[in-house]
């Protein structure tokens, strides 16, 4: 919503019925996934979805 229908998370929250609070950490969490799942198809670098390969939060390769 925020990127097809140009909405703010105050708008997405207000449609959709949903604490402010929680579109946002909706949002980041989406994101997230995204970015793990568009690393694992350009070849596997980036940690899985799983959590099996790549760094970790602090930097730490597992």
């Amino acid at each position: 919503m925020a990127y097809f229908h140009d909405l703010t998370m105050n708008e997405i929250g207000s449609v959709t019925e949903i604490n402010v609070n929680t579109v946002k950490s909706r949002t980041a969490k989406a994101k997230v996934l995204l970015k793990q799942i568009l690393l694992e198809g350009s070849g596997g670098h980036g940690k899985s979805v799983n959590g099996s390969k790549g760094s970790d939060a602090q930097g730490r390769i597992g």
